[in-house]
């Protein structure tokens, strides 16, 4: 299970960078790209990030 956590937070970080899911599938030779993809959205179910709260304080 921790192992999804850092595969999640790997993809989460370049995304977060603006790696296109295609171009990381590409570099782990993970095809087709909707595979990719549904990991990291399995993994976003396992493991929700708190919200942040946007407020004055």
């Amino acid at each position: 299970m921790e192992d999804l956590q850092e595969i999640y937070d790997r993809i989460k970080f370049l995304r977060g960078k603006g790696v296109k899911m295609k171009e990381i599938a590409e570099q782990i030779g993970f095809t087709p790209q909707r595979r990719l993809r549904a990991l990291h959205d399995g993994a976003a179910r396992l493991f929700p990030q708190p919200r942040r709260r946007h407020g004055r304080g």
